[in-house]
């Protein structure tokens, strides 16, 4: 660390970083997909996505974020069929899938953070099941939701969410059209099913759930094509912009590499960013980059406090959003509660705000540690 602020930015971002990998579920799989991840990144991943993004905003400029992972309504099962040969039909009614809580709660978050912190619109991708319920959250955070992009253009803490196409031909079109119109500076995938070898999606369970998915990857490369920074953001690999950790993905879950779809190709994405985030629930990864956001904007408000949060989570579930582990309609994200969150975003806040304040009051031990360039693993 050749600086005071070097050591102090690289810490916060370890810090995050070992927050949202906490393997609440032991499930075993975190650290070594999280260490895969780090192997190729010279900051903490938090970090890294948050000053790459904070390098490309300013005002009015457009960044998409791309959400939202349906899934069936576990009681729309076929009776007399168990959930491993269980397949979509591809005509599913809306009523028999339902989004997760997963990343819905962080979109909010985010837009709210790139609106307040830079006044940058947000622009929110989904399927047309998932919007009813992003509008809400969106609508909690404090904005102003519209169907179209000319909306929001004059209209100050306005945010666009867009239905995308499920058929592969429509998207690519749809793709070209928006990323020639908006001119993205970003685009952000949290929990968002991605593309295997085979143009596949899976569940984490390894089933396919491809004639229910939007093909929002197309929208995603065609943006990064076109220069705009992405950051994909993931728990496990199956998610749109992990395609580097493709390999740890296929090594380190149990259906990464072999699903019991008839593809047979695993349920590891292939779909790669320019910047990967990966921890235990893709949620808490995505609070940890607005987190970081927060310190190297210089406003730690940008981070939800626990009241918001809670909030936040009451808005997805009250709109039909599903914890994905426990297949209730609840305020919780993969198995974890709501007082777990709220915990969580006020503990953010201690890291993010706390290193200020030690280095005013010790800022000779801080000298030396940043004279002697130690470097933190």
């Amino acid at each position: 660390m050749s600086t005071i602020q070097d050591l102090v930015t690289f810490t916060v971002g370890d810090n995050l970083d070992k927050l949202i990998t906490l393997d609440l579920r032991g499930q075993g799989m975190v650290k070594p997909i999280y260490e895969f991840a780090r192997r190729n990144a010279d900051m903490p991943l938090t970090m890294s996505a948050a000053q790459h993004l904070h390098k490309r905003l300013a005002e009015d400029r457009i960044v998409i974020v791309c959400t939202g992972f349906l899934g069936p309504h576990w009681e729309g099962l076929p009776k007399g069929h168990g959930a491993d040969t269980f397949t979509f039909s591809g005509k599913l009614s809306p009523d028999r899938v339902r989004g997760e809580t997963d990343g819905l709660v962080a979109t909010a978050a985010l837009a709210r953070a790139l609106d307040l912190g830079y006044r940058a619109k947000p622009v929110v991708v989904t399927e047309a099941e998932i919007i009813p319920i992003i509008s809400a959250a969106l609508q909690t955070a404090g904005f102003h939701v519209f169907a179209k992009i000319d909306d929001i253009v004059d209209l100050p803490h306005s945010v666009a969410v867009l239905d995308f196409p499920k058929d592969d031909s429509e998207a690519k079109g749809r793709a070209r059209e928006l990323v020639a119109s908006l001119r993205p500076v970003a685009a952000v995938s949290i929990e968002r099913p991605g593309r295997n070898d085979s143009g596949q999606y899976h569940m984490a369970n390894g089933l396919s759930i491809t004639p229910v998915v939007a093909k929002v990857d197309h929208l995603y490369t065609a943006a990064r094509e076109a220069g705009a920074l992405t950051i994909g953001i993931g728990d496990l690999g199956n998610e749109m912009g992990l395609g580097a950790l493709q390999d740890a993905c296929r090594q380190f879950t149990k259906y990464g590499a072999t699903c019991r779809c008839a593809c047979g190709a695993g349920i590891a994405c292939t779909v790669a960013s320019d910047v990967t985030v990966i921890g235990a629930i893709s949620d808490n990864v995505a609070h940890g980059v607005i987190a970081a956001l927060a310190y190297v904007r210089g406003k730690p408000d940008l981070i939800p406090d626990a009241r918001l949060e809670e909030r936040l989570l009451e808005a997805v579930a009250s709109r039909g959003a599903e914890d994905g582990c426990a297949g209730l309609v609840m305020p919780w994200i993969d198995g974890i509660r709501t007082d777990y969150h709220k915990r969580l975003v006020e503990h953010m806040r201690d890291i993010v705000t706390y290193p200020q304040f030690f280095l005013e009051l010790q800022r000779s031990s801080y000298e030396w540690v940043a004279e002697h360039s130690f470097q933190q693993a």
